[in-house]
């Protein structure tokens, strides 16, 4: 019984999701967030990323400084192209 109302359920809400997406604000939104606070979150994701443990290794590769800001402007490029 909760197996059938539970995936009822989930359709609904996928359906919900779909038809939120299809009009676009929800998505037009985000990407306006995005291109407002561009400078700010580029700032946070490098910070992270230098902060990461795992980053550190990379700290030595030529023009490391460079290279994470181009991967953070693509990925946020990226991002706002989905959107």
């Amino acid at each position: 019984m909760v197996q059938a109302i539970g995936g009822a359920v989930t359709l609904y809400v996928l359906d919900e999701v779909a038809r939120v997406l299809s009009r676009g604000t929800y998505t037009r939104n985000i990407a306006a967030a995005l291109a407002e606070n561009r400078a700010d979150l580029e700032n946070m994701i490098v910070e992270k990323v230098e902060a990461d443990p795992r980053s550190k290794r990379l700290l030595r590769l030529p023009f490391y400084d460079d290279l994470v800001r181009a991967v953070t402007r693509a990925t946020l490029d990226v991002a706002t192209g989905i959107l």
